[in-house]
This record gives structure tokens, sequence and C-alpha cells, in this order.
């Protein structure tokens, strides 16, 4: 039986958004040999305007999450509706989190490892579900991404911080954004690994002896 790995990243196609960046699918694919890969595709969607300002009021600015789930070929796509602009970031991802435990429990066998596919939205979500479950978690960095929102958002700097400093293992894309992240954030002792993305660009070429 190989290992269940559920992956939780925005950066993948899916039903409700087929044409986004295939990298986490086609790192996905090239390892299906060595794990039981499962995706939760999220899908950030804007709410009703009115219908989320009363629904914060009403709730003392924790309006309820809402969600439109379906499945496909890799997993469940997952559509969840939150402000932009960052609003309610926290709030609305742990909710996702939320939405992730209520699932995981559901099913009579629980992955071994959960995956976020960025630290600073993923990994909000992923961390809130492992903690309630009791899975461990690996977070991937994005370096884009992952460094801009880090550098918008210091009145959350200690929830990432905890992001970082809680998985189990760290996969950095480039060296640069796990510098520039733990420059911010803390730096970790170990559970280290460079993983360089797949891209549909990269065209594997036979060795070649060097000739000096």
């Amino acid at each position: 039986m190989l290992p269940h790995v559920l992956h939780v990243s925005g950066d993948f196609p899916d039903p409700f958004e087929p044409f986004k960046t295939p990298v986490i699918r086609s790192l996905i694919d090239l390892t299906r040999d060595d794990f039981q890969h499962e995706v939760v595709s999220i899908n950030r969607a804007k709410p009703d305007k009115a219908g989320i300002i009363l629904d914060t009021l009403s709730s003392f600015g924790h309006p309820a999450l809402e969600v439109q789930s379906e499945r496909f070929e890799y997993g469940i796509a997952l559509r969840y509706f939150a402000p932009s602009r960052g609003i309610l970031h926290e709030t609305m991802l742990d909710q996702v989190g939320d939405w992730l435990v209520d699932e995981i429990r559901s099913r009579a066998c629980r992955p071994e490892l959960l995956v976020a596919h960025k630290l600073s939205i993923e990994g909000i979500a992923v961390q809130h579900a492992a903690q309630e479950i009791g899975i461990p978690y690996a977070l991937s960095i994005q370096g884009d991404t992952d460094t801009k929102i880090v550098a918008a958002r210091p009145d959350l700097k200690r929830r990432f911080a905890s992001v970082l400093a809680d998985a189990a293992h760290v996969f950095p894309f480039t060296p640069w954004a796990l510098d520039q992240l733990t420059h911010r954030l803390g730096r970790r002792p170990n559970g280290i690994t460079m993983l360089p993305c797949p891209t549909d660009l990269d065209t594997p070429l036979p060795p070649q002896a060097s000739v000096k």
C-alpha cells in the first residue's frame, strides 16, 4: 500500500478553473508510482457584497464560509467564497481548514500526510486541519506569491511563522524564497528540501560525457 498524501493547492487545473498552471499536477504525475496522491483544489470566488457585509456584522467578524465542491479525476475541486484584497484572509482560510477536517473525518481511511502548496494561503487551512485531526503536514514555498503576501501582511506574521515552524517538512521551490521568508518569520533548523518545480518547458536530455 502506497503512502496516502492529500494535497491542498490553489494552483491546480480543475472543473471550476481548468486553465490554471499545471506545475503541481506535473509534480504529482511524476511521483504517482511512489505515493497515493489525492488533491483538494481550492478556488476563491467573490461573495455577494451586501451578503458578506451583513454576515460579517451579524457574526462579529466571523462570517460563515460558503463552499461548492465537485469531484474530478485527481480528487475534489472546492470553490469557497471570500472577499478579495486579503479581507478576512485568516478567518476564511481557517474555515476551509474546518471543511478539510469534516471531509477527512467522514472517511474510513485517513491520509498519512497533508501537503499545503503555499505557506501564505493553503498553509493556513492545512495547519488548522492538521492540528485538529493530528496528521502531520508538509509545506511547499512558492517564491513570488508567498513572499509578496507575507510582506504585505505584517498583522499575520505570527500565524505565518507558526505555519512555517509547525510543518513536518518544507519544500521551497527556490533558495531565495526560503531566505526571504526565514528572514521575516524565523529559521527552521532542519526538515528542508529544495524542490525545483517541473514545468511544461522542461525536456529530459540524455547524459553526455564532458570533453576536457
